[in-house]
């Protein structure tokens, strides 16, 4: 995906929802005979790995330092000097470690692929049984590898156009596993009574799985805690009041596990931090004033901490900086006008330029691209982009040709695809997905074939699987699921499977959690 890129830590440009698989690299570590060093991580697929600016990698909130290659199992004392096994993860070549391995031959055991080239930097990598194990850069300009196509790495990733397909959660960089039949069956359990409006997943009691912080209306958010098969279980907590509208996980306060940024309708937005085992006590801070109806988490300002940008209805959209301790300040930019009503945000590199753009959708307004200068000033790009009551926001690379593209929701008509050009000029693909009532989604590559699908929340219809040819056009599957208001959905692999399943938020019917077959 054009103009990705790691700054202090954090993988920029790539976006979606949360899934379970972990990658990789970030700064380098050079041992003291001067050789790059190797880390291994096993069971990475039932590990969340989370970078940051203090410490670098921590692999199940255990510091792992700043390794420049991580692999599920690696040994650095074999020939040739990667040998993995067949499950391998990738990977991140930077500079440092290229020149360590120049010449060297790349092998995976269990996998008989065709001997392939990667060139990177320049210098040209004999790939035999390329399966398992790919070199990519994070540099300014992207992950970039110096070939078109790339086959899968092993059964976790796929490199398309030259570009990771991958999402960013917070301050975690994760692939999805191609797997899965992208058929869902409803797991029968119904979680909670209220009005759920959001919900964010991820490993918040840090045993490896993932757990889910929603979002409530009526009554305070709630924390459900996965137990590894994807059944879930109240936490106990009720947080805050009510009037929550949603809610973006990251690691807000440096300290390696994941916090919660709530926006809510009536008051100021919350940040409500976690203790590490699960456990959220509320900061104190009272963020804004207006109705907050979406809300991205990135590092806007590039100094390496996740920032805030809301989207919301009765004043412009508020970028909300923080000072590395999860305390925010206003930035004092007010992005767009009082009847916009932003209702959702996607955050990823939409110019190519290296830092965080913004795509806000909006319910009253065509849709708005906001451009960052790389200090978390955001210019109004001028585009309007439809008018039809939008809901909700995914950015992803859709067609194949290393951009960020945006799949958006409607409430009023079709569902729409919007075509990015790589320097951040959206063109509808002319795609009307649906009728209506769309709010939430998630993209993801839902039927194992290597491309990112959509998983649509309906609020009077049963909820909806979009499946991708790979060229970003958009096919029926033909499942409704459940058909009572839904509100918003996250994907990852909840019960541990490999594929991506879905937690979906619904408006006072209990929340669902479906299975991928």
């Amino acid at each position: 995906m054009a103009g990705s890129r790691s700054r202090g830590g954090f993988f920029f440009g790539l976006t979606g929802g949360l899934v379970a698989v972990v990658v990789l690299s970030v700064l380098p570590v050079v041992a003291t005979d001067g050789d790059p060093m190797i880390v291994g991580a096993k069971n990475v697929a039932r590990t969340v790995t989370r970078l940051t600016t203090r410490g670098g990698l921590r692999v199940n909130n255990v510091r792992a330092g700043n390794p420049a290659l991580i692999l599920n199992v690696a040994d650095p004392g074999v020939t040739p000097p990667m040998v993995v096994n067949s499950d391998a993860l990738v990977v991140g070549l930077n500079a440092d470690l290229l020149d360590g391995l120049e010449g060297s031959a790349f092998a995976v055991a269990g996998h008989d692929h065709d001997t392939d080239y990667l060139s990177v930097d320049g210098a040209a990598f004999d790939s035999s049984r390329l399966g398992g194990v790919v070199a990519s850069r994070f540099l300014r300009g992207g992950v970039g590898v110096g070939a078109d196509r790339l086959p899968m790495m092993g059964n976790t990733c796929l490199l398309r156009g030259g570009f990771l397909l991958g999402f960013l959660d917070g301050s975690r960089l994760l692939c999805s596993n191609p797997g899965g039949s992208g058929v869902f069956t409803d797991s029968g359990q119904s979680l909670g009574t209220d009005y759920s409006y959001g919900v964010g997943l991820g490993d918040l009691d840090g045993d490896g799985d993932l757990d889910a912080f929603v979002a409530n209306y009526d009554q305070g958010s709630r924390v459900w805690v996965n137990d590894g098969s994807g059944g879930f279980t109240d936490s106990g907590q009720s947080l805050g009041s009510n009037a929550s509208h949603g809610v973006g996980l990251g690691d807000l306060d440096g300290d390696g596990d994941l916090d919660a940024f709530v926006i809510n309708y009536d008051q100021g937005s919350r940040v409500w931090v976690n203790d590490g085992s699960g456990g959220f006590t509320d900061s104190g801070q009272s963020l804004g004033s207006s109705a907050s109806y979406g809300v991205g988490l990135g590092d806007l300002d590039g100094d390496g901490d996740l920032d805030a940008f809301v989207a919301n209805a009765g004043e412009g959209n508020r970028v909300w900086v923080n000072d590395g301790s999860g305390a925010f300040t206003d930035s004092g930019q007010s992005l767009g006008t009082i009847n916009s009503y932003g209702h959702d945000v996607g955050l990823g590199d939409l110019d190519g330029d290296g830092d965080l753009d913004a795509f806000v959708a909006h319910y009253n307004w065509g849709n708005r691209v906001w451009v960052n200068d790389g200090s978390g000033v955001f210019t109004d790009s001028g585009q309007s982009l439809g008018a039809s009551n939008s809901d909700g926001v995914r950015l992803g690379d859709l067609d194949a040709d290393g951009d960020l593209d945006a799949f958006v929701t409607n409430y009023s008509e079709g569902d729409r695809v919007w075509v990015n050009d790589g320097s951040g000029t959206f063109t509808d693909s002319g795609q009307s997905l649906g009728t209506s009532y769309s709010y939430g989604l998630g993209l993801g590559d839902l039927d194992g074939d290597g491309d990112l699908d959509a998983f649509v929340a309906i609020y009077m219809h049963g909820n909806q699987v979009w499946v991708n040819d790979g060229s970003g056009t958009f096919t029926d599957s033909g499942q409704s699921l459940y058909s009572w208001s839904s509100r918003k959905v996250g994907l990852g692999d909840l019960d541990g499977d490999g594929d991506l399943d879905a937690f979906v938020a619904t408006d006072g019917h209990g929340n669902r959690v479906w299975f991928n077959g």
